[in-house]
């Protein structure tokens, strides 16, 4: 199997490296601040651009051994956060933190809005109101309507969700209980 890595230049200082990554096709995403890298590399160099990352396309036997390169290159170009400041990979590839990172966040901004009062203050009645119109009857019937109910149903005994995700991308993961299925049997 072919693994792709990568790994940004500081903008100023082109012998040090501040993010390492995998994949094919993630530099977009990076760049228009899709991603947590992304958005903290504009935050620190406000009107920098991007510098173009060092990519590597290896030969790995399976996805465990691309993380584990991955980790390799973390610590060898300094680019973990928690053992060099200046890095910005903030979790070990692979870990159950990567996948829980973004769930932790919404938890605690959710939180910090409950504590700070700013719930109480935008739930007015009329806000009630239109939000359960919104989210009520008619967004079910307009699912209906539209098809889009039809879409996600079962496709080829596996969720449409997986097809897309997964399949399309040649990803295994066995948190997914279809490709669970597929690796055991």
């Amino acid at each position: 199997m072919q693994g792709h890595l990568y790994r940004y230049p500081h903008p100023y200082d082109a012998t040090k490296f501040i993010y390492c990554g995998q994949g094919q096709n993630r530099d977009k995403r990076h760049r228009f601040g899709h991603t947590t890298f992304g958005l903290k590399f504009k935050r620190d160099f406000p009107g920098v651009e991007l510098p173009q990352p060092v990519r590597e396309v290896v030969e790995v036997a399976d996805h465990l051994e691309l993380n584990e390169l991955e980790t390799i290159w973390m610590f060898q170009y300094h680019t973990w956060r928690r053992a060099y400041p200046s890095g910005y990979n903030i979790v070990l590839p692979g870990s159950q933190d990567y996948k829980k990172i973004g769930v932790i966040g919404a938890a605690i901004g959710g939180r910090k809005n409950a504590e700070s009062g700013l719930m109480d203050r935008i739930r007015t009645k009329e806000s009630c109101r239109k939000g359960g119109l919104i989210g009520g009857r008619t967004l079910g019937r307009r699912a209906v309507d539209s098809g889009l109910l039809a879409r996600i149903q079962v496709i080829g005994g596996r969720t449409s969700a997986h097809v897309r995700w997964h399949t399309k991308r040649s990803i295994v993961s066995l948190a997914c209980e279809y490709c669970y299925r597929e690796a055991a049997a």
